[in-house]
């Protein structure tokens, strides 16, 4: 199972349904809930191709000679799930700090569900594709919050609602086909 694509799937109908009244309404109901969902269907892939692997592991004559707590640590453990818990743990203190911040602010900053969103690409994007990540949405939101302010003056709120789902796709794609490649990467990955 190719992680990249399965997330660029769930961000894709994030992203299509926050287009619409009735998706934006629907994910501000269910933000939550789309989270989880969210993350059920990454780790669920990460069992199914844990299972896949111990399946072609042990099915070759050599396979029989590998230690079973070796496989689950390291081989399943450390490369299939560790990055996007690794994501996880760092959508959740996003949420949470986000949370927090907009509470004590009296909802300056986000919109309720715009939180999920945001926790939700972090996740995606995988570790450490967050590290990369992270810095794309600043940058986009610096670029369109100096565009707005010199169309519409620099009074108004610009919520980055519409930046969280497109900026995670682009930063899959850009690591997908460009940064994975690199150095930097395998210094990084786990």
């Amino acid at each position: 199972m190719n992680f990249s694509l399965l997330s660029l799937l769930i961000l894709g109908v994030i992203g299509v349904t926050s287009l619409f009244k009735r998706g934006r309404f629907l994910l501000a109901r269910y933000h939550w809930r789309v989270f989880i969902a969210s993350s059920l269907l990454l780790f669920s892939a990460a069992i199914c191709q844990s299972i896949r692997l111990y399946q072609a592991t042990y099915a070759h004559p050599i396979g029989r000679f590998f230690d079973i707590e070796y496989f689950i640590v390291f081989r399943v453990g450390v490369r299939i799930f560790a990055p996007y818990i690794i994501s996880l743990l760092v959508s959740l203190l996003f949420m949470w700090l986000a949370d927090r911040y907009n509470k004590k602010y009296g909802g300056r900053f986000f919109e309720e569900e715009e939180v999920q969103m945001g926790g939700i690409s972090f996740l995606l994007v995988g570790h450490p594709g967050w590290i990369f990540y992270f810095p794309f949405v600043v940058i986009a939101y610096l670029l369109f919050h100096i565009y707005h302010g010199v169309m519409h003056g620099l009074g108004a709120r610009l919520p980055v609602y519409y930046l969280w789902v497109p900026t995670a796709i682009f930063a899959i794609l850009i690591i997908e086909y460009w940064i994975s490649g690199t150095g930097v990467w395998a210094l990084l990955k786990i």
